[in-house]
C-alpha cells in the first residue's frame, strides 16, 4: 500500500514540475535572446588600439577590417552615423541628430512637431522632419531609419546611452544609429549621463558606471544596445585649445578608461548569445592619423574570428559603414529590408591585426600616391598630344629626330597604364621608392617596345596590356585592387572589379589591337573573338562587373561590326539591337541576381526597378550625371579629354584627304578608330565618372592615330 502511495505521489510530482520546468526553459530561452552591443569609439585609430590592452583581446578572439566611413559628401561629422542606419548614404548636420530623453519638457515638443506617440518611448528625435528634409533631393533616396523599422517591425526594441555633448552645445549622433522612421527609441539614457570633471575636455566625461547600470536594467527587453563613449569625440572638438602635449596626455587617459569600460562589458555579455560592434562611424583623428578608413572590430562567438569583409565590396579585410546594419538584423534575426549593404562575415586569419594594420598602410599608400601621380600623368598626357599635334601639324618644319622623340612619347603614356598596373605586384612603402621602381619598370617596357619594328610596336604594346588586364581579371584583379590608376577603396564608389579608368584603357586597347590584327592579316575574322571575350570578361560579375564599361565596350564592338561590314542601319534595325541590348542586360542582370548573393551594379540596379519601379532609373542616370558634371568641373581629366578631342579635330581637318586615302586603303583599321571614337563618346555620357573612360581611351586613339601619321611622314 505504501509503495503505491509512494509511486503516485512521484507521479503527482512529475506532473506539477512539467509545466514548471518549461516554465523555466522558456524564460532561459526569452533571456538568451541574441544581443547586439555597439560600442562607439569615434575617431579611434589603430595607432590608439595597441594600447588598449582589453580591446587587443578582443580582436584577437574575434575579428577586425577596416570600414569605410563615408557618406554623401565626406568621413567626418553626423552623415557617418545616419548612414549606419538608412538604406544608403544619407545628409546630416549635429543639430538634426538632436534626440532627447522623453519628459514634461520634450514629449510635447516631439508630438507638435510629428504627431502622437503610439506605445512606450523613452528617447525621440525632436528634429526629424529636419533631417528628413535635407534628404529630399537625395539621390540615393535613402530611408531613415531602416535598421530601427526592421528591429520594431520583427517584435525587438533599441536602447541608447551616452552623448557626445559639449558645454555649450548638443552633440547627440549615437542616436541616429537606432532610431526608427519616427525618430523613436525605445530605451536609454541620452541627457543624464555625464560627469563633471574640471581635467576633461569642456570640464565633462562619460559616467561608464552609470551606462553599465542601467544597460542591466533593460538587458532582458532591448535587443539592441548602442553605445557613445563620447570623450574622444570631445577631445576632438577640443583640440585647438590643447598643446600636443596635453592632447596626448589626455587622449591616453581617455582611451584608458574606454578600453576599462569595453573589458567590463564584455565580461557581462561574453557568455551569453551576444555580438559586440566597437565601431568608429567617422575616419581616426586626424592630429594622429591621416587614414580615411577606421576599424571595426567585431566578436560573436566561432563565427567571427579573424578578418571582416562583405559582399558589398568583396574585399578581404574591407567593409562599408552600410554592411553594419544588416549585420545586425542578420545577427538578431529580424527583418533586413531596404538595405543595399550585405552582412559583413569574417575569414579566417591568425595575425589579425598585423594583416589589418598592414592592409591600412598599404591602402594609404596607393591613395595618396593616386592624386600626385595621376596629376603628373594627365599633365604629360596633355603636353605630349599638344607637341604631337604641333609637330603633325607643321610637318614640314620638324626633323626626323624631333618626330621619334614625338613617337617614343607618345608610346610612353600609352605604356603607363600598364605600369601602373604591374607596379601593384610589389607593397612599396615609400612615395621616392614608388618612383624610382615605376620609373625603371617603364623604362624596360620601353627598351623592349624599341626592340621591335617600328611597324609592329602598337600591336605589340596593345597585345601586352589587353592580356596583362585579362590575366588580372581572371585571377581576381589582385593588381587592379592596388593600382594608382584603379579604383580606390576609401573614395568608396568601387570595390571590385574593373574601374571606368581601366574599362577606358581596355576599350581603347581591344578594338584598335582587333583592328589592327585584321588589317596585318587581310581580314582574318578569328581576331573578332577579341570583342567578345572582352565584353565577357569586362560583364562578368566575378571578374570586371563594370555596366557602363560592358556598355561601352557592346556599343563598341557592334558600331566596329556594322562599320567594317556595311551594313545598313534604318529604324527597324535600330529597333532590333535596341532590343537586343536590353535583352541581353536583363539576362546578364538575372544571372547576377540568382547566381550571386551579392548582385553587382547590374543586379542591383535591375532588382531597384523591379523593387521601386523606372524613377529608380531615372535617379541613378541623374546620380551619374551629377557626378559627371561634378568631375568636368573639377578633374583635370576633363582637360585631358578636351585636349584630345581639340587634337583629333586638328589632325582630322588638317589631314582630311590623308585620312581619307587611310580610310580607303585600310577599311579594319578605319572601322576601329571610327568605332573607339562613337565608343568613348558612349561611354562619356553613360557612365556616372565617363570623363575619365573618355579621356583615356581618347588618349589611346589621339596617340595611335598621331603615331602612325608620324610613322608616315617619316616613311616618305
Amino acid at each position: 500500500m505504501r509503495s503505491n502511495l509512494q509511486k503516485i505521489s512521484i507521479i503527482l510530482a512529475i506532473l506539477v514540475c512539467l509545466p514548471l520546468s518549461s516554465l523555466l526553459v522558456y524564460a532561459e530561452e526569452m533571456d538568451e535572446q541574441n544581443k547586439v552591443y555597439l560600442v562607439i569609439a569615434n575617431r579611434l585609430s589603430f595607432y590608439d588600439i595597441e594600447s588598449m590592452h582589453n580591446l587587443k583581446s578582443i580582436i584577437d578572439n574575434g575579428s577586425i577590417g577596416l570600414m569605410n566611413t563615408r557618406g554623401v559628401t565626406g568621413y567626418r561629422g553626423a552623415e557617418g552615423y545616419i548612414t549606419v542606419n538608412t538604406s544608403a548614404k544619407a545628409y546630416s548636420t549635429y543639430d538634426t541628430a538632436n534626440s532627447f530623453n522623453l519628459d514634461k519638457d520634450t514629449l510635447p515638443i516631439y508630438e507638435r512637431r510629428v504627431g502622437k506617440i503610439q506605445g512606450k518611448y523613452n528617447i525621440a528625435n525632436i528634429e526629424l522632419n529636419r533631417l528628413k528634409s535635407l534628404n529630399i533631393n537625395n539621390a540615393y533616396n535613402p530611408i531613415i531609419g531602416a535598421l530601427g523599422d526592421n528591429l520594431h517591425n520583427s517584435g525587438q526594441k533599441t536602447a541608447v546611452f551616452g552623448n557626445s555633448d559639449t558645454a555649450d552645445s548638443f552633440v547627440r549622433t549615437n542616436c541616429l544609429i537606432p532610431i526608427d522612421s519616427k525618430g523613436l527609441i525605445d530605451f536609454g539614457n541620452v541627457d543624464n549621463i555625464l560627469i563633471n570633471d574640471s581635467s576633461y575636455p569642456f570640464g565633462l566625461r562619460t559616467d561608464f558606471n552609470k551606462i553599465l547600470a542601467e544597460i542591466k536594467d533593460v538587458q532582458s527587453e532591448a535587443a539592441l544596445f548602442v553605445i557613445e563613449t563620447g570623450d574622444l569625440n570631445r577631445l576632438n572638438m577640443y583640440n585647438n585649445e590643447l598643446s600636443d602635449n596635453m592632447f596626448l596626455e589626455l587622449r591616453g587617459q581617455i582611451l584608458k578608461n574606454i578600453d576599462g569600460f569595453i573589458g567590463e562589458l564584455f565580461q557581462e555579455i561574453k557568455n551569453k548569445n551576444s555580438m559586440l560592434i566597437i565601431i568608429s562611424p567617422n575616419s581616426p583623428e586626424e592630429r594622429l592619423d591621416t587614414s580615411l578608413l577606421s576599424p571595426l572590430i567585431i566578436w560573436g562567438g566561432k563565427e567571427y574570428k579573424g578578418i571582416l569583409t562583405s559582399d558589398t565590396t568583396r574585399r578581404q579585410g574591407i567593409v562599408t559603414n552600410l554592411d553594419v546594419a544588416p549585420t545586425i538584423t542578420n545577427f538578431l534575426k529580424a527583418e533586413k529590408n531596404n538595405f543595399i549593404g550585405h552582412v559583413i562575415k569574417a575569414i579566417n586569419e591568425k595575425d589579425n591585426f598585423s594583416f589589418i594594420n598592414e592592409l591600412n598602410n598599404r591602402t594609404n599608400i596607393t591613395s595618396k600616391l593616386r592624386s600626385p601621380y595621376l596629376k603628373l600623368y594627365s599633365i604629360l598626357i596633355i603636353l605630349i598630344i599638344i607637341l604631337g599635334t604641333i609637330t603633325v601639324y607643321t610637318k614640314g618644319i620638324h626633323s626626323n629626330r624631333m618626330k621619334m622623340i614625338i613617337k617614343f612619347s607618345l608610346l610612353l603614356i600609352m605604356s603607363l597604364p600598364l605600369v601602373f598596373l604591374l607596379s601593384a605586384f610589389i607593397y612599396i612603402k615609400d612615395y621616392f621608392i614608388y618612383f624610382i621602381f615605376t620609373f625603371i619598370l617603364l623604362m624596360i617596357i620601353m627598351a623592349i617596345i624599341c626592340f621591335i619594328n617600328s611597324k609592329h610596336r602598337l600591336l605589340v604594346l596593345f597585345s601586352i596590356i589587353y592580356s596583362s588586364l585579362v590575366i588580372d581579371l581572371l585571377l581576381g584583379g589582385k593588381l587592379l585592387k592596388y593600382s594608382i590608376l584603379s579604383y580606390d577603396p576609401i573614395i568608396g564608389a568601387r570595390y571590385f572589379g574593373i574601374g571606368n579608368e581601366y574599362a577606358g584603357v581596355i576599350l581603347g586597347v581591344m578594338v584598335l589591337m582587333t583592328a589592327i590584327y585584321m588589317e596585318k592579316s587581310k581580314g582574318c575574322k578569328i581576331f573578332l573573338s577579341i570583342l567578345p571575350i572582352t565584353i565577357f570578361i569586362v560583364s562578368n560579375p566575378k571578374m570586371g562587373a563594370n555596366l557602363g564599361g560592358t556598355i561601352s565596350i557592346l556599343a563598341t564592338a557592334v558600331i566596329y561590326i556594322v562599320y567594317l561590314y556595311k551594313i545598313r542601319i534604318d529604324l527597324k534595325k535600330i529597333i532590333i539591337v535596341g532590343t537586343i541590348f536590353i535583352l541581353f542586360f536583363i539576362i546578364l542582370g538575372l544571372i547576377d541576381i540568382y547566381a550571386n548573393d551579392n548582385p553587382t551594379h547590374l543586379g542591383g540596379t535591375l532588382l531597384l526597378i523591379i523593387e521601386k519601379g523606372p524613377k529608380s532609373l531615372l535617379d541613378i542616370i541623374t546620380r551619374k550625371a551629377q557626378m559627371n558634371i561634378k568631375l568636368m568641373k573639377s578633374s583635370i581629366w576633363s582637360k585631358v579629354l578636351l585636349i584630345t578631342i581639340l587634337s583629333e579635330s586638328c589632325i582630322l581637318i588638317r589631314y582630311k584627304k590623308k585620312i581619307q586615302s587611310i580610310v580607303r586603303e585600310n577599311k579594319y583599321f578605319s572601322a576601329g578608330l571610327f568605332s573607339a571614337i562613337l565608343g568613348s563618346t558612349i561611354g562619356l555620357l553613360l557612365n556616372d565618372s565617363g570623363v575619365l573612360l573618355g579621356a583615356i581611351s581618347n588618349t589611346y586613339i589621339i596617340g595611335t592615330l598621331m603615331y602612325l601619321l608620324l610613322d608616315n611622314m617619316m616613311a616618305a
